[in-house]
């Protein structure tokens, strides 16, 4: 299992959040992020940023509820790998990391929470699991979209995730 993953999971059993969809807006209220709808223009996902000691997630509220919802995971992906919020201090200064289809300068960075968002929202033994007990075909399109339904998630988050975990693969 990856740092990220590892990380990903510790804060989903920290807080008890282990059925599906995960409630990634109480996740960010038990991890004092407020959350903002914003009306960002459309390639603009969302942004953290942290002012006077307070953390806030600023999320495209034009875009569809399942990418608002990635996006919160992102950002706070963000939080939990890129930040310690005691070693930053605000006075009239905030601290932002944006999403806006990959054209952030730090790659990185970007890659790594969305592997975190990913790792949050469709954490790997919770999804082994529930498609276990589900008895669910991956090589079915019909169920691999009343699963993306019920996570909350795009079909092309799920069939990402689902090919980076080895659970399905190209043929």
């Amino acid at each position: 299992m990856t740092e990220i993953e590892t990380k990903a999971l510790a804060i989903l059993e920290t807080f008890n959040l282990d059925v599906f969809p995960i409630d990634v807006k109480k996740l960010a209220e038990k991890l004092d992020l407020t959350i903002l709808e914003e009306d960002f223009e459309d390639a603009i996902a969302g942004l953290l940023y942290y002012k006077n000691g307070s953390g806030y997630i600023g999320v495209n509220k034009s875009h569809h509820d399942n990418r608002q919802r990635f996006t919160i995971g992102h950002e706070i992906g963000h939080h939990a790998l890129h930040h310690d919020i005691n070693e930053l201090h605000w006075d009239k200064k905030s601290f932002v990391f944006y999403r806006a289809d990959n054209n952030s300068p730090d790659k990185k960075q970007e890659s790594e929470a969305n592997q975190f968002s990913a790792a949050l929202l469709m954490p790997k033994t919770m999804l082994k699991r529930f498609i276990d007990s589900e008895n669910i075909d991956l090589n079915d399109e019909i169920h691999i979209q009343k699963l993306s339904i019920k996570l909350k998630v795009s079909q092309q988050a799920l069939t990402f995730r689902l090919l980076n975990l080895g659970m399905i693969s190209y043929n």
